[in-house]
């Protein structure tokens, strides 16, 4: 049977070791269209502007049209790519189990062990080669959290049966168990901490904030752009409030950066939330 499970594994790993590859190679082809599309793009707005012949914005169109279009396909197949290098990891890992190489394994469970815990702190569940760490295949805290619990003992002993019936039934469908896991693996924040996001949805100062005229002012600039362009006002105008915008972008971009950084984190978490 072990042998069997073995063929198994290595079988859907090469299968999805290819079309991996294939993706990585779709994702070159993707990039070199998408940065030629753009050039082109970009050429015939500044050939329209430098000429003064409007109609090349209208050939700029398709490219541009042409350009979204690709990076959306891009971004699906970047998702796509992820999902099958989840994929390859998790038969890995599964071949991995079998090799008897999982005391390897990184999550080994040592801070679910509790002293006041009858028999957690011993009989080898968890810990560097215990039954958590040889079972362990979660993919979200909250997961995690729930294995540990059950190792140290179920509170209802009559959902014991009904366990093992939905085990029973998972077994039997290898791809759909692999399939749940790949996804959950995308959100990959299972070691962030919950009690962190609440802390930051109830931040009064995240973000960051400006004066309301800062907001309008990329408008207002290219109203002025469009006056001179028209011939109602002079360049150094336009320019000047550029470079105003220039100075505060560089003057606040480290702090645009921290709250970007900590409101994507905050967008990955809720991300798994919704999943699972």
């Amino acid at each position: 049977m072990q042998e069997n499970a073995a063929e198994v594994y290595e079988k859907r790993e090469k299968v999805f070791s290819q079309e991996l590859a294939e993706a990585i190679q779709r994702l070159g082809y993707l990039a070199h269209l998408r940065l030629l599309t753009f050039l082109i793009a970009a050429f015939l707005i500044g050939y329209s502007i430098y000429s003064g012949r409007g109609e090349f914005v209208l050939y700029a169109i398709s490219p541009a049209v042409a350009f979204i279009l690709l990076v959306i396909n891009y971004r699906r197949l970047v998702k796509s790519a992820a999902y099958l290098e989840n994929m390859v990891a998790i038969n890995q890992k599964n071949l991995q189990r079998l090799d008897w190489q999982w005391p390897a394994f990184s999550e080994k469970g040592e801070q679910y062990a509790s002293p006041e815990h009858s028999y957690s702190t011993d009989l080898n569940i968890f810990g560097q080669g215990s039954l958590f760490q040889y079972i362990n295949s979660t993919v979200t805290r909250g997961g995690e959290e729930a294995l540990a619990d059950l190792f140290k003992g179920q509170k209802d002993p009559l959902s014991i049966g009904e366990r093992q019936e939905s085990v029973k039934e998972l077994s039997e469908d290898l791809d759909w168990r692999q399939r749940f896991q790949a996804t959950g693996m995308e959100t990959k924040v299972k070691q962030e901490n919950p009690e962190e996001l609440l802390a930051w949805s109830k931040d009064q100062q995240a973000g960051a904030n400006f004066p309301g005229f800062v907001l309008i002012l990329p408008f207002i600039t290219a109203l002025l752009f469009l006056l001179y362009y028209l011939q109602h006002l002079p360049l150094p105008l336009p320019l000047a409030l550029t470079v105003i915008q220039y100075g505060i972008v560089f003057s606040t971009a480290k702090k645009i950066h921290q709250e970007f950084d900590r409101t994507q984190v905050a967008s990955d978490r809720l991300k798994s939330m919704r999943l699972f």
